[in-house]
């Protein structure tokens, strides 16, 4: 019983109220085991301390990203896109324009064909630089696409700067040139649908 006098059982208190749980532990048993958990507690702080930081870290690095996101990171995505767009568009048209006899599938299917105004071919750096003025079309805020609505030869600016015209083909195409004191005669026209 002495050994009972000398450490006491364990107490939890909850509010006002004390209560004594189990029987008395020697003091050199908590000790032992304070010595043994030490460095596992150590290296647990030290661990949960690192994990802390880095989590501080990312969070920083998303806020970051989050700050940037917002209008140049959707301007940059655009203009990617953008870029990937025009590459395979201008190459579509191109190519097609230039081995079709200025036909494109739609235009085929449609009746309707690029023909040079000087009545020459169109041929593939003509074509190139025809498919080269679309970006003048987007860069004007696609003003350069809606000129067609009042261009007596409904040209857009890929027209314009290619100096070529949309005909269909199998009808009379009666096309204005500025400064012509008059419209173009039927051999003309022949000229140009060839």
């Amino acid at each position: 019983m002495a050994s009972s006098d000398t450490n006491p059982p364990v107490q939890l208190q909850f509010g006002d109220d004390t209560v004594a749980i189990g029987l008395p532990v020697d003091p050199g048993v908590i000790d032992l085991a304070e010595t043994l958990a030490d460095p596992a507690v150590a290296n647990l702080a030290e661990e949960l301390e690192q994990r802390e930081e880095r989590i501080q870290e990312l969070e920083e690095q998303l806020a970051a990203v989050d700050s940037r996101s917002t209008l140049f990171t959707w301007i940059r995505d655009a203009a990617d896109e953008a870029g990937l767009v025009f590459g395979w568009g201008t190459v579509y048209l191109t190519l097609f324009l230039a081995l079709w006899g200025g036909r494109t599938p739609g235009k085929k299917l449609l009746g309707l064909r690029v023909v040079r105004l000087n009545g020459q071919p169109l041929g593939l750096l003509m074509s190139l630089e025809r498919a080269g003025g679309y970006a003048a079309g987007f860069a004007t805020g696609l003003l350069g696409f809606a000129r067609v609505w009042w261009d007596p030869n409904r040209q857009g600016i890929h027209d314009k700067i290619a100096e070529t015209v949309v005909i269909r083909e199998g009808q009379p195409n009666l096309l204005y040139r500025e400064g012509a004191a008059e419209a173009p005669g039927p051999n003309d026209i022949e000229e140009l649908a060839r």
